[in-house]
Formats: C-alpha cells, sequence, structure tokens
C-alpha cells in the first residue's frame, strides 16, 4: 500500500483506497488494455467481503472498520453504481462493481469509460461522461453481435431504472425525447453513438 497523506483525502476517499488496497489482497487487480491505452482496475465483489480483511498490504490497520466497509460497498451496488474512480493527486483509482454487471466480460469496457473520465478530472460532468461513453462505446460497437446486442440490452435496462439520472441522459438529458421509442437497444446504442459523435454533450443542456 503506497504511502498517502491521508488525512488531505476526503473520507469517501479514504474508504476507496483501502478497499482498493484490499482489493489487491484479494487478488481482485486486473488489466486491460485498448489500443495503445492500458490500465488496472478493482473487480470489487460484495460476495468477497473485503471488510473481514483488518490489515493493509504493508502491514498497517486501516482506518475504516470492516462492517462500515461492507456495508458501503452493499450501498454503492443496490444504487447500481456500476464503476467509478477516484484520485490522490498522484494516481487514479478504478472501480468496477461485479455484481452490477449483467455478464463479467463487460468488466473491461465500464473500467475504460472510468479511465477516460479519470484523466478528464478538470471537465463538467456532463462533458467528461460523454467523452467516456464515446471512447467506450467505440470498443464495444466492434465486437461481435451477439455481444453487442447483451451490451445494449443492459445499459437499456438500467437507464430504465433510474429515468432521472443514467448512462444516456448523463451526456445527453434529451436523448430519450430525441429517439423513436420503437427502437431497439442496439438501434438505440447505435444513435446514442452517433449523437455523442455529432458533439451535442459538448453544448449547454
Amino acid at each position: 500500500m503506497q504511502e498517502l497523506k491521508l488525512e488531505r483525502m476526503l473520507d469517501h476517499d479514504k474508504l476507496w483506497f483501502e478497499v482498493y488496497d484490499r482489493a489487491i489482497r484479494r487478488d481482485a487487480i486486473r488489466s486491460a488494455t485498448f489500443l495503445n491505452s492500458s490500465f488496472n482496475y478493482a473487480l470489487i465483489s460484495s460476495k468477497d467481503r473485503y471488510g473481514r480483511l483488518k490489515k493493509s498490504t504493508c502491514g498497517k490497520q486501516y482506518s475504516f472498520n470492516g462492517f462500515f466497509t461492507d456495508i458501503c460497498i452493499d450501498y454503492s451496488i443496490s444504487h447500481n453504481q456500476v464503476g467509478f474512480s477516484f484520485s490522490d493527486g498522484n494516481s487514479s483509482y478504478l472501480f468496477v462493481l461485479k455484481d452490477c454487471l449483467e455478464d463479467i466480460s463487460f468488466a473491461d469496457f465500464v473500467a475504460l469509460h472510468e479511465h477516460v473520465e479519470a484523466g478528464l478530472i478538470s471537465k463538467p460532468d456532463k462533458i467528461k461522461h460523454g467523452i467516456a461513453c464515446k471512447f467506450e462505446l467505440n470498443e464495444v460497437l466492434r465486437q461481435d453481435g451477439s455481444f453487442v446486442e447483451k451490451y445494449a440490452a443492459w445499459l437499456l435496462k438500467l437507464a430504465y431504472i433510474n429515468r432521472q439520472e443514467n448512462y444516456f441522459v448523463g451526456a445527453i438529458p434529451k436523448f430519450f425525447e430525441s429517439i423513436n421509442p420503437d427502437l431497439n437497444p442496439v438501434d438505440i446504442l447505435h444513435e446514442f453513438k452517433r449523437q455523442l459523435d455529432s458533439e451535442i454533450h459538448l453544448f449547454p443542456n
């Protein structure tokens, strides 16, 4: 566990830094490569019960107790927080929540999204999310047809759970108002990508 000035980090970030360290101990750090971009991320599962680990990779006691750690992971999963990241000022730490994935093969693509967002920390959320969606979908839409169908159906399923804040409206707030409601999930994904390519997400709502 690298030395950090933890007192300068937000409590939320301190907690997830410790979860990342626990993921190292659970051998849950995965590597992904897309074109010229390679990165690591923590694939977190509630079944691993990270709270059972008491000491960090450098032998120090964790600041957050196990019960609280597991509750925070379960809370993120219950709110379908599929992926996220934070930075300590030097490095970015990427997380993908396995429990929220329809298929484990989606993990690298979600992590790619988070990797791109982490590199755009100074951008407004809508722009940052839209750019990350473009990178993610560039790779998703290169996959075989059955994979694209499953990925599109999964994204739409999550979107219908939370119609106010979801993958699509996070980049293009009026996206669903702009499309034919009879489109199938794959066509919706292609239309979303087309609108992103037109850079509509860069303009005010």
